[in-house]
């Protein structure tokens, strides 16, 4: 199952859309055949399935996904990953949305999980993408300029991360 969540990664970032879902339905079969899978459902329907309906330009769908699974999150025992990704897509699709405000703050708390867990430098930059857009949605040019400046540099080193480099150019 790792190489297939994997793969809709990979799908995802590569716009290939279709692909993706047809092996999101097919992971969540796999995890229904199966009764321990609460948490990798959740994920699935959470992150990846709102991931999609964001690249499918249905933020609005998006933001439910992500509330739900947010809502769900401990009940599942997600992980403190799990959350701060369930923020930083909400954030994403509330950007889309123009709830400039409201996504700041969701991002924010997305970024504060990703610094308390130390997380690596691109994953802070994946949050700092949505912030950056989110600055200059609301009128904060400088600001966005000086943190897409900032993510840009990151995301340079990490040549996988295709729709996030789209986003800051």
């Amino acid at each position: 199952l790792p190489d297939r969540v994997q793969r809709v990664r990979f799908e995802l970032e590569l716009g290939k859309l279709d692909d993706a879902e047809r092996h999101m339905d097919a992971l969540e079969r796999s995890y229904r055949a199966r009764n321990d899978q609460a948490l990798a459902l959740a994920r699935l329907d959470g992150a990846y399935r709102a991931e999609l309906a964001i690249a499918r330009g249905d933020p609005r769908t998006a933001e439910e996904r992500a509330r739900a699974a947010l809502a769900g999150w401990q009940e599942v025992r997600g992980t403190h990953a799990d959350r701060e990704d369930l923020l930083r897509i909400l954030g994403a699709s509330l950007v889309d949305q123009g709830r400039w405000k409201e996504a700041l703050e969701t991002l924010a708390a997305a970024a504060t999980i990703a610094r308390t867990r130390h997380e690596f430098e691109e994953r802070l930059a994946l949050i700092d993408v949505e912030r950056a857009r989110a600055l200059a949605g609301s009128g904060r040019k400088v600001e966005a300029e000086a943190l897409a400046k900032q993510t840009r540099a990151v995301l340079r080193r990490f040549p996988s991360f295709l729709r996030a480099r789209a986003a800051i150019d």
